[in-house]
């Protein structure tokens, strides 16, 4: 720890510059490390714009294929309720069954 000086107390009651040095870590004239400005160039422009256009298009898929899968649920839930009324019917109604599920489009 650094010990206060008598110089830098009257430094700092006459509010005289401090004499000490100025650090060497980070010169005053450099440049910063990143240019944060919002600017595109025209490169990074149309790159965003395929991005976007991108995201829309896979959006798009997930959204056909969610609908898929919603009707595939639907069919095979319709699947399963004709297969448990051919299983309950009576074997001489069985053929009635059947001729039903092949009429509503199942089979």
């Amino acid at each position: 720890m650094d010990a206060v000086t008598q110089q830098d107390m009257r430094v700092a009651l006459t509010g005289a510059p401090s004499p000490r040095r100025r650090s060497t870590l980070v010169p005053e004239n450099s440049s910063p490390a990143w240019d944060w400005s919002a600017e595109l160039s025209e490169a990074e422009r149309a790159e965003l714009v395929e991005l976007r256009r991108t995201v829309a298009d896979l959006r798009a898929d997930a959204d056909d294929a969610r609908s898929e899968a919603a009707r595939s649920r639907r069919d095979a839930e319709d699947l399963r309720a004709g297969m448990r009324q051919l299983v309950a019917a009576r074997p001489w109604r069985r053929r009635r069954v059947f001729d039903e599920i092949r009429r509503s489009g199942l089979l």
